[in-house]
């Protein structure tokens, strides 16, 4: 595996931790001394939105970076309690969209929060090995969705939230396994699918070690909601590449077709809506 280092905002990555008076006291860079995350496939693009943040594209338009993966940086959840939060825009849903993990090969797995078949996922894998799944809610291609996932061992419980509203809870007995000692936005730092790699723009990602409560999780959708309403705008030759790339994955709907025509003049049927 080879990769480069690149420097992005702090804010992208945020760990809070309890207590802490303000989200952001304490926070993750993409290349903290001595645990970057290294960029794979591509370079990390940084994609302004409209009245928005600058977001990350991951493996939108060629070129692109399609995971970052190092060491697991110091805020990452490391045992219950946590919660994991991020503001995502995929550009399609498939099997599996892997978005933030520690997760290696069976043995070495411990989270992973993620799309499955266009629903919300999170995973944890217990002490004794038992993987307990957390899915629900409806994630849609080509809009913002806030998706946060919940490890609450007092409870025992794994809660998910979808657009600030609770969509899953299920048991488990409150442990986790070490995992691989690895962190991966995008895919598994140690076991590598890249057809099961998250496709789009990351918006923000988040952990705290606690457990947020529904009433929190739902504020803090309110509160960023303003933030992530439009779409990031692509433009040009790479607009046109990156839905000719989405294309070749996933069939365009009526207006991508129409706008990559626009974009392309007559673009082969690879480009066409099916």
């Amino acid at each position: 595996m080879t990769g480069v280092c690149h420097r992005l905002p702090t804010l992208l990555l945020v760990a809070v931790a309890a207590g802490a008076a303000e989200p952001g006291v304490l926070s993750w860079t993409l290349d903290p001394a001595g645990a970057p995350l290294r960029a794979v496939a591509g370079t990390p693009r940084q994609v302004p939105t409209p009245g928005g943040p600058a977001v990350l594209a991951l493996g939108v338009a060629p070129g692109d970076a399609e995971c970052l993966v190092g060491t697991v940086p110091a805020g990452a959840p490391s045992a219950p309690p946590f919660t994991l939060e991020a503001w995502i825009h995929p550009t399609q849903c498939g099997e599996w969209d892997r978005l933030a993990l520690n997760w290696g090969a069976p043995g070495h797995r411990a989270y992973h929060l993620a799309l499955h078949r266009g629903r919300g996922s999170l995973v944890v894998c217990q002490r004794d090995g038992t993987e307990v799944f957390c899915e629900g809610g409806r994630i849609e291609p080509g809009q913002w969705t806030h998706l946060v996932g919940v490890a609450d061992p007092a409870a025992r419980r794994l809660r998910l939230h979808v657009q600030g509203e609770l969509v899953a809870e299920v048991p488990f007995d409150g442990t986790m396994a070490e995992g691989s000692g690895q962190f991966g936005i995008g895919d598994s730092a140690t076991d590598f699918a890249p057809g099961l790699r998250f496709r789009g723009y990351l918006g923000a990602l988040r952990a705290w070690d606690r457990a947020l409560t529904p009433t929190e999780i739902a504020a803090r959708r309110t509160a960023d909601q303003a933030r992530f309403t439009t779409a990031p705008k692509e433009t040009g030759l790479t607009r046109a590449l990156a839905l000719k790339a989405i294309a070749e994955r996933h069939a365009l709907d009526d207006a991508q077709a129409a706008e990559a025509a626009q974009l392309l003049g007559d673009p082969d049927p690879s480009v066409r809506a099916a």
